[in-house]
C-alpha cells in the first residue's frame, strides 16, 4: 500500500465535510447498500471526529485567531479560554466568543483571561471583574487585582490587600500589607510585619 500524502488526506477530510454520502460510496467496493439515514450518521460522526482532531492538532486555535482577527482587523487575538478570547484593536480590549461575537460591547484598558467564569479587566485607571455575560459581579474598583484562584481573587485598595469571593463579596474583613493566591485551602499573607496563613473563610491557622 502506497503512503498517504497530506494533500490526500485534505482531499479526503474535504470530500467528508462537502459531500459525504460520494466518501462513504467511494470506500464502497465493501459496502453494497448504504442508506441515507446511515449515510448521514456516519457523517455525523466523522465530522465530529475531524473537528476534535482538528481542535488537538491546534490547541492554542491559532488558525481560528487567525481568521477572526483578519475578519476583525484587530491586533491581537488571545488563546481562549472557556470559550472566550480578549481582542486588542484600536488600543483597546474586549471580548469574544469563538464565533467572533463580542459578548459585551464594553471596551477596557486591559484584559485578562477568563478564569473560573470571571475575568479581571482595567478601565479608567482601575480595575474590576466582569463574568461571561459582560456583567460586572461588583461595582468595587481595585488599584491591583489578580486572576480568581479557587474561588477567590486577591485585590489591592487603600494601600491594603484583601481577598474577595466570585459574587464580589470580601471573605474577611482583614486588610494585609502583603498576600498571596490561595493554593490547596490557603494563602499567605503578612501584617504588622507578621507572616502567617489563612483558610477561605479567613480563619488564621498558623
Amino acid at each position: 500500500m502506497s503512503d498517504i500524502t497530506c494533500q490526500q488526506l485534505k482531499q479526503e477530510l474535504s470530500l467528508v465535510k462537502t459531500d459525504p454520502e460520494s466518501f462513504i460510496l467511494s470506500l464502497g467496493k465493501a459496502l453494497t447498500i448504504v442508506d441515507l439515514n446511515t449515510t448521514k450518521q456516519l457523517q455525523s460522526k466523522l465530522v465530529s471526529s475531524i473537528e476534535d482532531l482538528e481542535k488537538l492538532l491546534d490547541p492554542y486555535n491559532i488558525n481560528l485567531r487567525r481568521k477572526l482577527a483578519k475578519e476583525l482587523q484587530a491586533e491581537f487575538i488571545s488563546v481562549f479560554k472557556e470559550g472566550i478570547a480578549w481582542v486588542e484593536k484600536d488600543d483597546k480590549y474586549f471580548y469574544i466568543d469563538t464565533q467572533g461575537k463580542e459578548i459585551t460591547s464594553d471596551k477596557f484598558d486591559d484584559a485578562g483571561d477568563f478564569s473560573e467564569g470571571i475575568a479581571r479587566v482595567k478601565k479608567d485607571n482601575k480595575y474590576f471583574y466582569i463574568d461571561t455575560q459582560g456583567k460586572e459581579i461588583t461595582s468595587e474598583r481595585f488599584v491591583y487585582a489578580r486572576d480568581f484562584s479557587e474561588g477567590i481573587a486577591r485585590v489591592k485598595k487603600d494601600n491594603k490587600y484583601f481577598y474577595i469571593d466570585t459574587q464580589g463579596k470580601e471573605i474577611t474583613s482583614d486588610k494585609f500589607d502583603d498576600a498571596g493566591d490561595f493554593l490547596g485551602g490557603i494563602a499567605w499573607v503578612e501584617k504588622d510585619n507578621k507572616l502567617f496563613y489563612i483558610d477561605k473563610k479567613g480563619k488564621r491557622i498558623f
